[in-house]
């Protein structure tokens, strides 16, 4: 309201001045006009009326000119004045310069009256008047006319504000929805409720549904956070209650053991592992994974990590089928980590005997890393979560072969990293298939670009 006010009150202002100019162009003209009349009427001063005082009179049909002797007595005028004889201007006599409307037969003029002054006995004295006025017809509807728009401006505005009080209580009406919900979410600590809303999709629905969306996103982060500390407070209760077990019998014989050192120790290992990988997630959730940018040759990376399989000695048959020499921008360290990561997780789910097996190739500029295997498979309804941290489709299996969860999870951090894709496919008791997709350098689109080229493009 206050707005509407102060903004009326200025175009109210600007608008009533505005034949303020106008009246002041005309009193410059008249000024201009009277110097011309005393310029022509080199005898003006002496008032001598033996020759006519207005030798080359103003012809303008709307401007007229009078010079009085100092009684107002008329002594010459404008031709378009012959058949008038009264002065302009009655009240405009003065020993100053005056500028003022007067009102003439029936019209409205602007007259300036001058006093003609003359030296007698070393005093000048007014001898005379030259009056000078101009008819001020579109003076005056200029005026009429910011006049009008004033009353209609206040008009339009007093009907916007009563058009604004009979409609503003139902246009907020869906804020105070917004507030009412957002209170309850407050006082109830409840992130599952949402606003409903079934009107225009106007500001105030876009809005709501902005609103809706994100409070669906803090839920969801809200449950992943409070599943993460359950997760995590399982996976350290086991290692934990094993260390404090071994304790205790180190304790109770009074004595080192190496059976209880060793447990201790791998648990310790294991807690380690943990809590690295917990950090390597966290620092790929906001963005602050570290990787490195540089030229890779991927497939002597694949080649180390199946040489370090090898090592390990476990059941299962690994094979090589196809190697391509592909060369891709990125962190060896954390590639020979993806890699290293599918090919366990494979040998870990397969039965003795089984065959796990690796591939790289390399196809419309894009390097497939495909590691299958002959295991236990995944069922259906887990594929969805598989990449979930601390997801295991068997729990107690996996527990007892070492996993905690987070392997596959690293996996899809690192390969969302290098602007890369994973999926996979899996049948029960079948075995499952990962494949990995990562853009062969120099990157698109940067087919002699440098390195940092092809970093900026990533």
């Amino acid at each position: 309201m206050l707005i509407f006010a102060v903004t009326f009150g200025a175009f109210a202002l600007f608008v009533s001045r505005l034949p303020n100019g106008v009246l002041e162009e005309i009193d410059t003209e008249l000024v201009a006009v009277a110097n011309e009349i005393r310029a022509q009427a080199t005898n003006i001063n002496q008032m001598d009326v033996s020759e006519p005082l207005l030798s080359n009179p103003i012809e303008a049909e709307t401007t007229f000119v009078v010079v009085t002797d100092a009684n107002g007595e008329i002594l010459s005028q404008s031709r378009n004045m012959a058949n008038v004889s009264r002065v302009l201007d009655p009240n405009g006599f003065g020993t100053n310069r005056v500028a003022q409307s007067s009102q003439f037969e029936d019209q409205t003029l602007q007259v300036l009256t001058l006093p003609i002054t003359r030296d007698v006995g070393g005093e000048m004295q007014i001898v005379g008047y030259l009056q000078v006025g101009r008819v001020t017809t579109d003076y005056q509807y200029y005026r009429q006319l910011t006049t009008a728009a004033v009353f209609i401006g206040l008009a339009a505005l007093s009907a916007s504000l009563l058009v604004l009080y009979a409609i503003l209580p139902r246009m907020l009406a869906p804020l105070d929805t917004i507030i009412e919900a957002a209170a309850k979410i407050t006082s109830a600590n409840d992130l599952s409720l949402r606003i409903p809303y079934d009107g225009a999709q106007d500001e105030i629905g876009r809005l709501t549904q902005v609103f809706n969306q994100l409070m669906a996103r803090l839920e969801h982060l809200f449950r992943a956070q409070q599943r993460l500390l359950a997760d995590v407070s399982h996976e350290l209760r086991t290692p934990l209650t094993s260390i404090r077990g071994n304790v205790d019998v180190m304790r109770y014989i009074g004595m080192a053991d190496k059976e209880s050192l060793d447990a201790i120790d791998e648990e310790a290992e294991r807690m380690t592992r943990l809590v690295n990988n917990l950090l390597t997630l966290a620092r790929a959730e906001v963005g602050g994974l570290p990787i490195r940018h540089e030229l890779v040759d991927l497939d002597t990376i694949f080649l180390d990590v199946y040489n370090q399989v090898l090592l390990l000695n476990r059941p299962v048959k690994l094979i090589v089928k196809e190697v391509d020499q592909v060369r891709v921008l990125g962190d060896p360290d954390r590639l020979k980590q993806l890699i290293l990561n599918l090919v366990e997780n494979g040998t870990k789910y397969t039965p003795p005997g089984g065959t796990v097996t690796m591939n790289l190739t390399k196809t419309n500029r894009m390097a497939r890393i495909i590691v299958s295997d002959t295991g236990v498979g995944i069922p259906p309804d887990a594929l969805p979560h598989i990449f979930d941290r601390f997801y295991r489709v068997d729990k107690a299996r996996t527990r007892a072969q070492g996993g905690s969860g987070l392997g596959l999870s690293i996996c899809k951090s690192i390969v969302d990293a290098h602007k890369g894709t994973i999926v996979v496919r899996s049948e029960v008791d079948q075995g499952s298939t990962f494949t990995v997709t990562l853009p062969v350098y120099p990157g698109v689109g940067a087919e002699d670009g440098s390195v940092e080229q092809a970093v900026q493009q990533m």
